[in-house]
């Protein structure tokens, strides 16, 4: 899936969803065929050709995927341009964008000669708890119905969580289900949510954003290159002068490159507090 220029890259975005709701979805069936758990992983960028392409390379979940899964290959995507926000809202709902309604990550609003550049989940009506400073986002414009709403619509007793590692990315699956939709701020330095889902954050979340996320943090910072000489050679050159910014483009990659100094120190100085 390509990204749209200047857009954060969504790494990831997951739903995890109850049996009951999946169960109550199709015909009845026995209670030992239903999953007590369904798991959607969307990668921005992972097209189906590099699945293949690093076959050998692939350990653990992915090699599980990969040997015991099923894998469709004579798909299409019936749309385009396949850039992030539409391509998720698509996969969440089935539709394609003009039905859906989210057909770019941006548009152009306001009439001829002032018009403006409006992020496509800007609304000024609501805001980001806890961050004052950001804009306010919501999914009003998505038109259609979400794989989340459809599971709690049929079992009010299933449970959806949406956690997003890019910017928006787990909103763009929940759409208008009013549950539990984080998804990691750079700004921020933490994971946020949208006040039209809920006004405040429950207190696992706190914890992790406060405890565990500095810390993980720290240990994964420098990014170094881990990839077996074998993977290098099935890859594309690591310094490319289109990437990101043109400059932080090769391994190691450090976190003080992409997060400011202050707000690093910051939570260093709480992590040494609570220690």
């Amino acid at each position: 899936m390509k990204r749209s220029p200047n857009r954060p890259r969504s790494l990831a975005a997951i739903l995890a969803l109850l049996p009951a709701a999946l169960a109550s979805c199709r015909s009845p069936a026995p209670q030992r065929d239903r999953p007590k758990l369904v798991i959607l992983i969307v990668v921005d960028q992972l097209r189906a050709d590099l699945l293949e392409r690093y076959d050998t390379l692939f350990t653990g979940g992915f090699r599980r995927l990969r040997d015991r899964g099923m894998r469709f290959t004579n798909t299409t995507v019936d749309h385009a341009i396949t850039v992030s926000h539409p391509g998720h809202v698509t996969l969440a709902s089935g539709l394609v964008p003009a039905r859906h309604g989210l057909v770019d990550a941006a548009f152009f609003a306001g009439p001829p000669g002032s018009r403006r550049l409006v992020e496509s989940l800007e609304d000024p009506g609501e805001t980001i708890p806890g961050a004052p400073g950001q804009k306010g986002v919501s999914p009003r414009k998505i038109l259609a119905s979400t794989l989340p709403e459809w599971f709690t619509r049929a079992d009010p007793q299933a449970r959806a969580v949406m956690l997003g590692s890019g910017q928006y990315s787990s909103l763009l699956h929940a759409g208008r289900f009013r549950g539990d939709v984080y998804w990691y701020s750079i700004q921020s330095g933490r994971y946020v949510t949208s006040s039209y889902y809920r006004k405040d954050y429950p207190d696992w979340l706190e914890r992790f954003n406060r405890e565990t996320l500095p810390r993980f943090q720290r240990e994964s910072s420098p990014w170094m290159d881990r990839v077996p000489a074998a993977g290098h050679a099935l890859a594309l050159p690591d310094r490319v002068p289109f990437e990101a910014d043109g400059v932080h483009i090769a391994f190691p990659h450090r976190l003080e490159d992409v997060i400011p100094p202050a707000r690093l120190r910051d939570a260093a100085a709480r992590e040494k507090a609570l220690a």
